[in-house]
């Protein structure tokens, strides 16, 4: 920023009558006298236009004051009797002055072009460093002097692009970083040309070239490429957090020359902060696969600074500094007295260590991420912010292996990871996959043995299965390494498929679980009534069998291997047979209805080592009065019934849901039939199997409904029942036909069922 004082004199009334009035007064008297703080301002490199400054008219363009004297870097010119708005714009190219784009007489100050940036040679090249000052409303009276004060800054910003923290990049391959949607147009007023937020750009980019070299760490990173753009200049671009900022977004794209021979290209990626008149933008782009971006804005660097009429000159080596823990900067200046230091936060202290030399200092025990401030330097009435950022240093912590993995399979239950570090170390995460024992860290080398978490019950609970980070930091430079691990487990439950209707089917299971790594598995073994087994592009289960010659329900195991631990294989058992899918419910309602005759049910859970097993009901059964878990009903029968009523039982999901003892994930119950009359077999009873969400069931009869829930799924099959009771309980020695079997898993609320019957007649 370039600042200064403007003293105005003014004689007779005198006439503007075109845009480029060369005004005096009479007798060739030096009527306005303008001494500048700004060292370079001179009548050569200054312009300045007169604007109306009151009434209706006001902005309106006047003239362009052209004859302004120069003496000992003091300007001098003339202004009729009046009241003015003027502008005043500097470039230290007096080439770039010729082509300011010259106001509309009578038009407004936000609607003239004052410079605009063209194209050339299909890019766009970086602005010049154009400098703006205003004096609104100055009074012009006769015969008297006037003073004002002006403050010129740049209409520009600076962006600075660097390209950290990469690798795999050809260090002598030509990479490229463009600029998009750029500003081009500056008015009159300061701003961007037609409006702040939706200014005039152009299609063709800025283009910087970068060279990108090997650094400490393995690691790679850019030199900087440097543009210059036009940018807003608002009303309170010299505060701390202007808020009359533009909002319009420049984009980055980068064209990067990999060691493969390939190149990295990302375009027109947004930059989330916007730039900012009189300040340096400085753009750090993370190449992860993506294009990440990081930004922060920073003062302009000035080699030199007069802010007041004194001409008290402060300079400052740095315009920010990014620090670990200590950095140092170089403070001169030409007043007597020693610059003052203000840290903007309690965890930054400077101070002088010599007449020029000022030691800034982080604190490191509250250091937990990466923060910012600010240091003010001051002097009379000079002051200079410094930015200030304390963030970890490069290339002073190290681990090996890059990524590991861990898994059931012998010898894979852990790893060792080795560090280096200049300094003392830690770990800085919280794992959920692994058990870390770290040892030594002084003298700043070490190990870290990562032991597997495991779950020996397959009880649902698997979190400590999957993906995780181990992150190493170094305590005296608070860089970071991470190495990402994977604690692989696999899983499955039984994969029951449909016995097809026709040649094969083809079915998609979602029954095998694998965790961590790339999730995949190979198939090494199979039935051979399965032509094809493989794992999809999500992880899934695809797999096509053959119909069995007979329609008989058969099994078989399948082994499969890990795709990332190809020691690491597992058993599933694969069922063939009819059945129905049921999706996740909280009751279902089994209802027997028949033609004639009397039919007796069953219906019991078998198999699953639980308390509530082999305590059938139905006519004539234990458990009439229904089976008890947990003090909560788990399942009853409606009732003994004549085929036009219907008899139903009723079976509530969620008490074995959140049951408190120990059950398996799947749960099996099994569903039978017979004649209580003779004569009646083989005859048809049909089941119906609905299946219900929400609400609470109601026995109405010897049925269940259900009330205020939603009916999810209903199906249902006239089956054949070939038995006949003759009074007796006998349904376990073959005194009832078996219709189906169910299988309700307790984790994903859902359940299968399989027709056990052949379909009537």
């Amino acid at each position: 920023m370039r600042s200064g004082w403007i003293i105005f004199a003014a004689g007779f009334a005198l006439c503007a009558c075109n845009s480029d009035a060369n005004l005096s007064a009479p007798g060739g008297r030096n009527l306005v006298i303008v001494p500048t703080g700004r060292a370079v301002s001179t009548a050569a490199d200054t312009r300045i236009y007169a604007f109306v400054g009151a009434g209706a008219s006001r902005g309106e363009f006047s003239h362009r004051i052209l004859r302004i004297g120069d003496t000992g870097g003091t300007l001098s010119a003339a202004l009729p009797v009046g009241t003015w708005d003027l502008a005043l714009v500097s470039c230290d190219d007096v080439q770039v002055m010729d082509k300011l784009v010259a106001p509309l007489t009578g038009v407004g100050r936000a609607q003239c072009r004052m410079y605009e940036l063209a194209p050339q040679g299909g890019t766009l090249p970086s602005a010049p460093e154009l400098y703006t000052a205003r004096v609104d409303a100055q009074r012009i009276e006769a015969d008297k002097s006037h003073s004002a004060s002006a403050s010129f800054a740049r209409n520009v910003a600076m962006i600075k692009v660097v390209v950290g923290e990469v690798k795999g990049m050809k260090t002598d391959g030509q990479h490229s970083v463009y600029l998009g949607d750029v500003p081009t147009i500056l008015d009159w007023e300061g701003g961007l040309y037609p409006d702040r937020n939706n200014p005039a750009t152009s299609t063709a980019k800025m283009r910087g070239a970068l060279a990108i070299s090997d650094v400490a760490g393995g690691m790679q990173r850019s030199d900087t490429a440097v543009f210059i753009v036009p940018a807003h200049r608002g009303s309170d671009f010299l505060s701390a957090n202007p808020a009359d900022t533009a909002t319009h977004n420049l984009s980055v794209s980068v064209d990067l020359a990999l060691a493969d021979g390939s190149r990295y290209v990302r375009n027109d990626v947004k930059l989330p902060v916007v730039p900012k008149a009189n300040k340096i933008l400085v753009v750090n782009l993370l190449v992860r696969g993506s294009l990440e971006v990081r930004s922060s804005v920073l003062d302009w660097k000035d080699e030199k600074l007069s802010a007041d009429i004194s001409h008290t000159e402060l300079s400052v080596d740095k315009s920010s500094v990014g620090l670990s823990q200590r950095d140092t900067m170089t403070v001169r200046t030409n007043a007597s007295s020693t610059p003052r230091l203000t840290s903007g936060a309690t965890w930054l202290t400077a101070r002088f260590i010599d007449s020029v030399r000022v030691v800034l200092t982080a604190d490191s025990a509250s250091y937990t991420v990466p923060r910012s401030t600010w240091v003010d330097v001051s002097v009379n009435n000079a002051t200079k912010r410094i930015s200030v950022t304390q963030r970890p240093d490069k290339g002073t912590i190290t681990a090996s292996p890059a990524r590991l993995w861990m898994s059931p399979s012998a010898g894979n239950a852990s790893r060792t990871v080795s560090l280096w570090s200049t300094g003392p170390w830690r770990i800085a995460s919280a794992l959920t996959k692994a058990n870390a024992s770290p040892s030594g860290g002084n003298p700043y080398t070490g190990s870290i043995t990562l032991a597997r978490r495991s779950n020996p019950t397959d009880n649902g609970n698997y979190t400590m299965y999957g993906d995780d980070t181990l992150t190493l930091c170094n305590d005296r430079t608070f860089e970071t390494v991470s190495v990402p691990m994977s604690n692989i487990y696999m899983r499955s439950d039984d994969v029951y498929i449909n016995n097809p209707h026709g040649a094969d089917t083809t079915v998609v299971s979602d029954k095998i679980e694998v965790f961590g790594g790339s999730r995949r598995f190979t198939v090494t073994s199979k039935p051979s009534w399965i032509t094809s087994a493989t794992c999809d592009p999500n992880g899934r289960l695809k797999l096509t069998a053959l119909r069995d010659p007979v329609d008989n329900g058969r099994d078989g195991m399948m082994t499969i291997v890990n795709a990332d631990d190809t020691s690491y294989t597992i058993k599933v058992k694969i069922t063939q047979d009819f059945n129905v899918l049921i999706p996740a419910f909280n009751y279902f309602v089994l209802k027997y209805t028949w033609v004639k005759g009397d039919a007796d049910v069953a219906f019991r859970f078998t198999g699953n080592g639980a308390p509530f097993d082999d305590k059938p009901v139905g006519y004539d059964m234990g458990s009439v009065n229904g089976v008890m878990h947990d003090n909560k009903l788990l399942c009853k029968w409606g009732g003994d019934a004549r085929g036009s009523d219907g008899e139903t039982v009723f079976f509530n999901a969620p008490v074995i849901d959140g049951s408190s003892g120990t059950l398996p994930r799947n749960i099996t119950m099994e569903a039978y039939a017979t004649w209580y009359d003779l004569g009646i077999a083989p005859a048809g009873v049909t089941l119906t199997v609905s299946a219900y969400l929400g609400g609470t069931m109601v026995q109405q009869g010897t049925n269940f409904v259900n009330s205020g829930g939603s009916l999810l799924y209903k199906t249902g099959k006239t089956l054949r029942v070939t038995t006949t009771r003759g009074g007796h309980n006998n349904y376990a020695s073959g005194g009832y036909t078996k219709m189906c079997t169910i299988v309700y898993d307790r984790f994903k609320h859902s359940a299968y069922v399989i027709w056990n019957a052949p379909e009537w007649p």
